[in-house]
């Protein structure tokens, strides 16, 4: 197995981790944790996407962590405006 397939495969453990994370144990999903899980996840599996190119799952990652981001900023303004 290549490095960068190991690296890719991290990535789908941090995204099946997250996953259970939030149906299993009712973690917040705005959890730094369960975020940063969510970051790693498409960031490792387009590294690995880099090696062993397919547009279709980098399209699916980069919305993945765009869609992170993007819920990460919004759901931490809501709390400094509540505070």
């Amino acid at each position: 197995m290549s490095p960068h397939e190991i690296v890719g495969l991290f990535g789908v453990a941090c995204y099946q981790i997250a996953y259970f994370a939030i149906q299993l144990t009712r973690i917040d999903p705005n959890d730094g944790r369960i975020v940063a899980l969510n970051v790693l996840g498409p960031i490792t599996l387009i590294y690995s996407l880099m090696h062993d190119f397919n547009l279709p799952s980098l399209v699916a990652h980069l919305a993945w962590l765009a869609i992170t981001v993007v819920g990460f900023v919004k759901s931490r303004r809501r709390q400094a405006s509540n505070a």
